[in-house]
């Protein structure tokens, strides 16, 4: 996949996922799992490969003072992020609890955020 590609994916990702935020009427609404996020892309795509684009959403809106919205796509089993989340956002949160209550603490900052019209428009959205 080429840059441009790549971007594509992260705008589509980001699209989806600023689409969900919008639509969600109360917090336990935010979650989305890695799967419903590839079926909602308009091609076929392996959802265990969606952890670069989510890492780029996730750095532009930390970037933008935004809260992570990686966040809000998990496993549909355990209903956390992977640990691909928390390697590249938590470094050192090495036991369940630490990670838990990051995920907490963020999912809490994305379900607050109203105004998510700086990533929107960093996305060309």
């Amino acid at each position: 996949m080429n840059d441009k590609e790549f971007w594509g994916l992260v705008v589509d990702v980001g699209r989806i996922l600023l689409e969900h935020v919008h639509t969600a009427q109360i917090a336990d609404d935010l979650l989305i799992t890695y799967g419903d996020v590839a079926r909602e892309l308009p091609y076929e795509f392996n959802p265990r490969n969606l952890d670069s684009p989510l890492y780029e959403l996730s750095s532009l809106c930390e970037k933008l003072g935004l809260p992570l919205i990686s966040t809000i796509v998990v496993n549909q089993d355990t209903l956390m992020p992977g640990l691909g989340y928390y390697n590249a956002f938590f470094v050192g949160m090495k036991t369940e609890q630490k990670r838990i209550e990051a995920f907490t603490q963020q999912f809490y900052k994305v379900s607050q955020c109203k105004d998510w019209s700086p990533l929107a428009n960093a996305l060309g959205l």
